[in-house]
C-alpha cells in the first residue's frame, strides 16, 4: 500500500545500523531503512498493508521524497 509519510521523528533500531524506525504525524510507526531528508518531510513509501506482528508497518521501498 502506498503511504504519504510526514516523518515526525526517526531513531535506529537497537544493534542496527541498517534500520529505523519512523514515526508519522498520526503515531503510526513504520520500520525500514534511513530515510534522507529527516524529520518533518513528506515521504513517499510502499509499505505493509497492515501491523506486522512486530507492531510496525513494514516499508518494502520508497517512491519519492516531497
Amino acid at each position: 500500500m502506498k503511504y504519504f509519510l510526514k516523518i515526525k521523528k526517526s531513531r535506529w533500531v537497537k544493534k542496527s545500523n541498517t534500520k529505523m524506525i519512523h514515526e508519522d504525524e498520526r503515531g503510526k510507526l513504520f520500520l525500514g531503512p534511513c530515510l534522507s531528508g529527516g524529520a518533518n518531510k513528506t515521504v513517499i513509501v510502499e509499505a505493509s498493508d497492515r501491523e506486522m506482528e512486530d507492531g510496525y508497518y513494514h516499508i518494502v521501498r520508497i517512491i519519492d521524497y516531497i
